[in-house]
């Protein structure tokens, strides 16, 4: 594992790990949820943007899914991950969450928030902002639309502050779920 990878992991495992979105697809164990993250690293690598601002401890995951290929290694990655992750149990309830939040998504290029994550310690200090501020500016820069799906209820009204629109909510898993909220940020 290189160190920027170790440094992004260090950052997001505490501020995901009671997570409900996260918790609902790899489990509450944290070598589960260290092997999700990352699964999403390693596809934000290839296929989009890792940020990490290590004085403030935070950290954000991009996909871009429009760069996204069916390329051996990805297919291996994606099979390591149901097998490893998922657990045979948990792939029907994730693919249709996932089905369901493709609807969502446009036909063309945008930018697809997977993570940002700021340490427990160092949180409600500005960090976390300032990172999805420079995310947007590039968004902006790219003329692409941010989209992303939180289940933190208290992220709810930042990501509205910071100028995204609710699209959808979900209850994901009945009544003993949770709600994930799908927003986003036009150009």
């Amino acid at each position: 594992m290189n160190a920027t990878k170790k440094k992004v992991l260090e950052i997001l495992l505490p501020a995901f790990r009671h997570n409900r979105s996260v918790v609902y697809i790899a489990g509450a164990a944290d070598s589960r949820i260290l092997a999700l993250l990352s699964y999403c690293y390693d596809c934000c690598d290839e296929f989009g943007k890792i940020y990490l601002d290590e004085k403030s401890g935070a950290a954000a995951l991009l996909l871009l899914p429009h760069q996204k290929n069916n390329s051996v290694k990805a297919i291996l990655r994606d099979f390591k991950f149901v097998i490893k992750i998922l657990s045979w149990g948990r792939i029907k309830r994730v693919m249709k969450r996932e089905k369901d939040l493709k609807k969502l998504y446009p036909e063309k290029a945008f930018y697809h928030l997977w993570y940002v994550g700021v340490l427990p310690a160092m949180q409600q200090k500005g960090s976390g902002t300032r990172l999805l501020n420079q995310i947007i500016k590039e968004a902006q820069s790219n003329q692409l639309p941010v989209y992303l799906e939180t289940s933190e209820q208290r992220n709810f009204k930042w990501y509205e502050l910071n100028g995204f629109v609710r699209q959808h909510t979900f209850t994901i898993g009945g009544n003993d779920g949770y709600i994930l909220q799908a927003y986003k940020r036009s150009v």
